[in-house]
């Protein structure tokens, strides 16, 4: 039986597959707001999603400027 090139094709990509979801599932979380897998040790909440701390950090300066500019 010949291997066809097609199938060597498909091995990385199912490799990397295989790769991105163990990764996935050993302690990584994937945050609400730039949805890039991260380690677990890093995740903060959000209210109810979870986000990294460059995220959080962003989203916290975007809550107090909105809320500045609602007490003007």
């Amino acid at each position: 039986m010949q291997s066809s090139g097609f199938s060597a094709i498909l091995s990385p990509v199912s490799e990397r597959n295989k790769m991105n979801n163990e990764m996935k599932n050993q302690e990584t979380f994937k945050c609400f707001n730039c949805e890039e897998q991260h380690p677990i040790e890093v995740k903060k909440d959000w209210g109810f999603n979870e986000v990294c701390p460059r995220c959080d950090l962003h989203l916290f300066d975007e809550a107090e400027k909105r809320d500045k500019r609602r007490d003007w």
